[in-house]
């Protein structure tokens, strides 16, 4: 198992792991960041693309904060984002009960 930090990669990424994975999702998440920039999507077309492919495990909060960074959205904000999506899902899901 490698680890990364204190995190083992498999439990970053419980669909797979190594660098060229990784990569290849970083890039996805880089394109998606720069398609917003770009005006191809807006904000929460972006966040929201984003934060299904972290709810699938295909890449981290760190990895979403990164791509955003590379076109000038600060990591709290990021978070603050992710706060505001995880609160939007648990309410719609309340409400289909």
């Amino acid at each position: 198992m490698v680890y990364v930090g204190s995190i083992p990669t498999a439990a970053r990424f419980p669909n797979g792991s190594g660098s060229e994975r990784e990569t290849m999702d970083n890039e996805r998440l880089t394109a998606i960041f720069q398609k917003w920039e770009g005006g191809d999507y807006n904000k929460w077309d972006a966040y929201g693309r984003a934060f299904a492919m972290m709810d699938a495990g295909d890449c981290t909060l760190l990895n979403i904060m990164d791509a955003a960074h590379r076109i000038g959205i600060p990591p709290g904000v990021v978070h603050m984002r992710r706060n505001e999506h995880l609160t939007w899902k648990r309410e719609r899901k309340q409400r289909a009960v």
